[in-house]
């Protein structure tokens, strides 16, 4: 997905992917040296980490011995995720406060933990670092602590984070 967004047209910007599943770093790193003719990669850093609302570690749970590597999450949600693993995790927000960035998308699949990864970036949103936000949301269990309110805030992420208008009817 990182290679597809260079592809349409975003390559003059960086691109951070965040990669929580172990099994999964070789084949991001492969995709993207495989694409070095077409990208630079200087442009690219991935972050063998999951972003969550705190720094640490998280519990994740996944099918052992899986072609589906991209299934694993925080989430018990299926009976055959027998595999727990601990993965270091970061917020959003510390990550970038240093670097001081602005961020054109944010995009995210967390599979369920959208909600954790959207708190930890609260910093960048109260600075309006954030010109648009995309989550793929997963359907399944709701997450220790989350309310159905949450749910709604996090459908309407993506419209609520768009860059503000500078008069009343404008649009970017």
């Amino acid at each position: 997905r990182t290679i597809g967004s260079w592809q349409c047209g975003l390559s003059t910007g960086h691109v951070w992917s965040f990669e929580a599943n172990p099994q999964l770093i070789p084949f991001l790193k492969m995709n993207l040296a495989n694409q070095a003719n077409e990208l630079d990669s200087r442009c690219s850093t991935v972050i063998d980490q999951a972003v969550w609302s705190t720094n640490g570690t998280v519990t994740m749970h996944r099918v052992p011995n899986n072609v589906n590597l991209g299934g694993t999450s925080v989430a018990m949600d299926d009976p055959t995720k027998t595999e727990i693993i601990q993965v270091p995790c970061t917020t959003i927000d510390d990550y970038f406060g240093p670097l001081d960035v602005t961020l054109d998308l944010l995009k995210m699949d967390v599979e369920g933990s959208e909600l954790e990864g959207l708190r930890g970036a609260k910093g960048l949103f109260d600075r309006e670092a954030v010109s648009l936000v995309n989550l793929e949301l997963m359907n399944g269990p709701v997450i220790d602590g989350a309310q159905p309110e949450d749910h709604r805030v996090a459908r309407n992420a993506e419209v609520e984070a768009r860059p503000k208008s500078t008069s009343p009817g404008d649009t970017q």
